[in-house]
């Protein structure tokens, strides 16, 4: 468990707190490049502070404080014209890096002097990226793998999350909870596969999802993440093994998980976070990814895409079927195994108390280490040590992996990434 003061740490991300000061030295996803068409502008909220992004008419992305620098009316009523954002209060029209355009109701050496405030972005992987941190303290862009995927082969989501940043991030890095969770459903056609009252029996036979007990083995990455992988008992082949399933975690906010999806937790505020999930093949083509989240008229959480949408909440108890779960046709009641997650995560409530919770220590691993790592980058940066990132070319290391291991192999190879070393 934590104590009351290091779950507030880890927790509140608003501009001022430690744990906002750590994620604003960081690139961070805002928005959907979807979300922003060519002469259109959208509001955006990052961890408790409002913004305009704003796409001028040659596909240049800028992104503003939301108040003009005038007066401070909210510049997401802005004009959207061809060369500039224009306030309609009184009409200071600014260009897409800030700089003042027209003032109408000023001296033009007045104007001159003012700029709205403007923060650094990019756009890669089919995500607008900001930066929201000191300028002397910028680093470098990521340095993804999907970034460089071809068109089709990458598809990118965003999911709303009712609830705290890290509720979501500890979701990923369990790795128990999946063989029981998720245990009737097939991730790759998002149906029911297996006999819903086995896992009360556990006697499942497929390597995948035997052994709802699973073996934790953790590996550093340097300073700024580790791998973490669930090893389970499994037959395959006629050959006895583990089967491994091997996620990544690097600070303060993404998870790569098995085979090649890439998730990051970007808190809203603190009671509320985006989930976005790039899922990419270098390849082949990335299907549909409705299997993957699940019914998608019954999503449980506001998902963007063409759908019609529907928000589960304790109210609805996230249209779990009460009856589908006594008939056996459904462990846990709820349409899809994204729906599942999203389920239990809000169902905490917006912050987790953590200092009642009861940890499992053969099972928490990961849990237990992110804290740890978060704890550990909140303490360097107070000293005014800045977070160690990962440099350029270390993405090809932020990688997650799944497989079947003969007995003598090594879940590392799932991830070729030798230069970890076991952490016991």
């Amino acid at each position: 468990m934590l104590n009351a003061r290091d779950n507030d740490l880890l927790t509140r991300t608003n501009k001022g707190t430690p744990m906002g000061t750590l994620f604003r030295r960081y690139w961070i996803p805002a928005m959907l490049s979807l979300e922003l068409a060519a002469g259109d502008l959208a509001r955006v909220e990052i961890l408790g502070e409002a913004f305009v992004a704003w796409r001028n008419e040659e596909g240049v992305v800028g992104f503003f404080d939301e108040a003009c620098p005038h007066r401070g009316a909210s510049l997401a009523l802005a004009r959207c014209e061809q060369d500039g954002l224009r306030c309609i209060y009184h009409g200071w029209k600014f260009a897409v890096d800030g700089g003042v355009v027209e003032a109408p109701n000023a001296e033009q050496q007045l104007s001159a002097k003012v700029r709205a405030t403007v923060y650094p972005c990019r756009e890669a992987g089919g995500l607008i990226w900001v930066y929201l941190g000191p300028a002397d303290k910028m680093p470098e862009f990521p340095d993804l793998p999907f970034f460089d995927a071809p068109d089709g082969h990458r598809q990118a989501t965003k999911t709303v999350m009712r609830c705290n940043w890290l509720q979501c991030l500890e979701g990923h890095l369990d790795s128990s909870h999946a063989a029981i969770l998720h245990h009737d459903w097939d991730p790759f056609t998002g149906k029911a596969t297996k006999d819903i009252a086995a896992i009360i029996r556990d006697d499942r036979s497929d390597a995948k999802s035997q052994d709802i007990r699973p073996a934790i083995e953790a590996a550093d990455l340097e300073r700024y993440g580790f791998h973490l992988a669930a090893l389970r008992n499994g037959d395959m082949a006629g050959q006895s093994g583990k089967f491994a399933r091997v996620h990544c975690y690097v600070l303060p906010f993404t998870s790569v998980v098995p085979p090649r999806s890439y998730l990051f937790e970007v808190p809203v505020d603190d009671y509320n976070v985006n989930m976005y999930l790039v899922v990419w093949d270098p390849d082949k083509p990335v299907a549909s990814l409705d299997p993957i989240l699940g019914d998608p008229t019954m999503y449980t959480v506001g998902l963007h895409n063409d759908s019609k949408t529907f928000e589960g909440t304790a109210a609805n108890r996230w249209f779990q079927n009460r009856e589908a779960m006594k008939r056996n046709e459904s462990f846990s009641g709820i349409p899809g195994f994204a729906a599942e997650d999203s389920a239990v995560v809000v169902s905490m409530g917006p912050i987790v108390d953590r200092t009642k919770e009861h940890l499992i220590a053969t099972a928490d691993v990961g849990v237990v280490r992110a804290r740890r790592l978060l704890l550990a980058a909140l303490s360097e940066l107070e000293k005014g040590n800045e977070p160690v990132m990962p440099k350029p070319g270390d993405g090809a290391k932020m990688l997650a992996g799944e497989g079947f291991l003969p007995p003598g192999s090594n879940w590392r190879e799932l991830v070729k990434n030798p230069e970890a070393e076991a952490v016991a």
